[in-house]
């Protein structure tokens, strides 16, 4: 079975990311722990969570295939590794 990187980005969301509500900030966080690095995010919906980790992890896989990934980073990316 082929997949395209957005049914796998979304697949991956479904079925690993750890999404829950916190009532003490009264906001949405999500956790992804892929082994392409740990995703976090943290939005006012579940569904702005979601899409912040397909974005970041989308950038993770893109960054996997250059050849110096560790120093090349996108803003998105800073912040995944920022808030880890």
């Amino acid at each position: 079975m082929r997949l395209s990187i957005k049914q796998y980005i979304n697949r991956t969301i479904r079925q690993k990311a750890k999404i829950r509500y916190d009532k003490s900030v009264k906001q949405w966080f999500g956790v992804l722990d892929h082994t392409l690095g740990l995703i976090c995010s943290q939005r006012k919906t579940k569904v702005a969570v979601q899409k912040e980790l397909a974005e970041i992890l989308e950038e993770f896989i893109a960054l996997s295939f250059t050849d110096n990934r560790n120093e090349t980073k996108t803003s998105k990316t800073q912040r995944a590794y920022s808030q880890a």
